[in-house]
């Protein structure tokens, strides 16, 4: 048995997330340049007057889901010197991405790999065309 053989199948979800992953890595950003396109708050300052707000206890955030979700943001923008758009940036870049790589798997205990991809990429579409209608 050759090294990559052995290598494969001794980590089958690892190859298979390394092979899925970059479709999906991709996928978070077609997401990310539709979010850029259509959220103009983005980048004409009204995002980083939001989260200056925020950190004051000063805005009214009222989806409950995301309660001190900011601060993943100022961690960014701190560790990696980045200004607060792009730290939201990569948030939701990595955030989308873990989540159709979380589904793939999720899907993987029922489906085999090629509907794994299938229902993530119907998931996506899905999600831009309801968000983003």
């Amino acid at each position: 048995m050759k090294q990559g053989e052995k290598w494969s199948s001794a980590f089958p979800r690892l190859r298979e997330a390394l092979i899925f992953g970059s479709t999906y890595f991709f996928i978070a950003l077609i997401n990310l340049r539709l979010k850029i396109q259509l959220t103009p708050r983005w980048f004409n300052g009204r995002l980083a007057a939001n989260h200056e707000e925020l950190l004051a206890f000063q805005y009214a955030n009222n989806e409950q889901s995301r309660i001190l979700q900011f601060y993943i943001p100022e961690a960014l923008k701190n560790l990696l010197d980045i200004s607060i758009e792009n730290a939201y940036l990569i948030q939701r870049g990595v955030f989308i991405f873990l989540v159709l790589l979380c589904f793939h798997f999720y899907l993987r205990k029922w489906f085999d790999s090629g509907l794994g991809i299938w229902g993530c990429h119907v998931l996506h579409c899905s999600h831009a065309a309801i968000v983003y209608e």
